[in-house]
C-alpha cells in the first residue's frame, strides 16, 4: 500500500510539474492498477520464500518468475533457453527489418508464438504450485494473481 501511494503522488508531482494532457489521464488512472499488480506479485514471493524486492530488478524478477513456476532447477535451465530463443528471434527480426522482406513476418509471428506458449507454461505450472485451476489462471491472470496472493489459505507447494 506505501507503494501504491508512493507510485501515486510521483504521478501527480510529475505530471504538476510538467502540465497535463488529455493522453496523460489514462496513464494516471492505470497507475494504481500496476502498483496492485507489483503488490501481488510480491505476496507470491514471500509465499514462495523468494526475496519479496526481486520483483523491482529487471532480468531478475523474471528469473523468480521462472523459479515460482519450476523450482531451482528447471527455472534456471528454461530461462536461459528462453532468453537464447528470444534473442534469436530479435536477431532475426533485426536482421529482415535491413531487408523488409517476408522473414520480417515470420519472424514477428513467431516470437509472438513463443512468448504467448512459455506464458501458458508458466501460468501452469504457477497454477500447480499454489494448487489452483490451470485453465483459469492462464484465461484470467489478472483476477487469479491477486486471488491467490491475497488468499492466505493458499499456500505454495515447491514439490
Amino acid at each position: 500500500i506505501i507503494i501504491l501511494f508512493l507510485i501515486f503522488i510521483m504521478c501527480i508531482i510529475l505530471y504538476v510539474k510538467y502540465g497535463y494532457n488529455k493522453k496523460d489521464y489514462i496513464v494516471l488512472a492505470f497507475m494504481p492498477v500496476v502498483g496492485f499488480y507489483i503488490f501481488c506479485f510480491e505476496l507470491l514471493f514471500k509465499k514462495s520464500s523468494l526475496p519479496w524486492y526481486g520483483i523491482f530488478i529487471p532480468i531478475y524478477n523474471s528469473y523468480l518468475i521462472f523459479w515460482l513456476a519450476y523450482g531451482f532447477i528447471g527455472s534456471s535451465i528454461k530461462f536461459l533457453i528462453t532468453i537464447l530463443i528470444t534473442e534469436m528471434t530479435i536477431l532475426v527480426s533485426m536482421y529482415s527489418l535491413l531487408f523488409r522482406n517476408i522473414i520480417t513476418v515470420i519472424a514477428i509471428i513467431l516470437s509472438i508464438t513463443i512468448n504467448v506458449i512459455i506464458y501458458i507454461l508458466i501460468m501452469i505450472n504457477i497454477a500447480d504450485r499454489f494448487k489452483q485451476n490451470r485453465i483459469l489462471l492462464v484465461l484470467f491472470p489478472y483476477i487469479m494473481i491477486p486471488f491467490i496472493a491475497l488468499n492466505k489459505d493458499i499456500k505454495y507447494d515447491s514439490i
